[in-house]
């Protein structure tokens, strides 16, 4: 029965990849193979686990209240935690176009991305900080990795691909909210919003 039902769920993934391919296909999109087919896999191993990736649980990430004190650029920010302490967060799963420290001046769309994080995250905006147990809890710069919601509810990271001032980004492993973020990308790619415009 177990053997039956893996290979019944291989063939749904390969289902579900090769109409995802031909939809992008018809759209106009280059999505890489490999790409559709980790997002595929891991929704349908979302679906088939009750809503959870294996090894990835929400109850054993971490949530604390911090207070924005300053945005450094779309991926960073330092935010005040809730003994006081300053912290420089960098947002886990996204990448945003350079503003500083680059010969040729920023890169394309990268005041507007810095712009678009200055208006969600004001100084003096709370904010909850979530790490995730699939990353390390700090990068070789010392900064926190973790995901970013404002007090609406919206998901920083996710908002900025969304509206194509961001890119995915997976730097080593996979991340809890990768599949999100995946799906949020290809609909800005989609709908040419941003840098999907702007850049090309």
């Amino acid at each position: 029965m177990k053997a039956a039902l893996l290979r019944y769920n291989k063939f749904v993934q390969a289902l579900l990849v090769g109409v995802a391919v031909a939809l992008f296909a018809h759209i106009g999109l280059n999505i890489p193979r490999a790409v559709v087919e980790d997002t595929v896999a891991t929704g349908l191993e979302q679906v088939l686990s009750g809503g959870e990736v294996a090894g990835e649980s929400v109850a054993s990430a971490t949530d604390s209240p911090a207070t924005v004190e300053k945005v450094i650029d779309g991926d960073t920010i330092i935010v005040r935690d809730a003994a006081g302490k300053a912290v420089t967060v960098r947002l886990i799963g996204i990448d945003t176009p350079e503003v500083e420290g680059l010969p040729a001046g920023a890169e394309c769309y990268g005041a507007e991305a810095s712009a678009a994080a200055h208006s969600l995250l004001p100084v003096g905006a709370t904010v909850t900080l979530t790490t995730d147990n699939t990353q390390a809890t700090y990068d070789k710069y010392n900064r926190l990795l973790a995901y970013v919601t404002i007090a609406d509810g919206r998901d920083v990271g996710e908002w900025l691909i969304r509206e194509g001032y961001a890119y995915e980004y997976t730097y080593a492993a996979t991340y809890k909210n990768q599949n999100r973020y995946r799906v949020a990308e290809v609909n800005a790619q989609a709908e040419r919003v941003g840098l999907w415009d702007a850049c090309l």
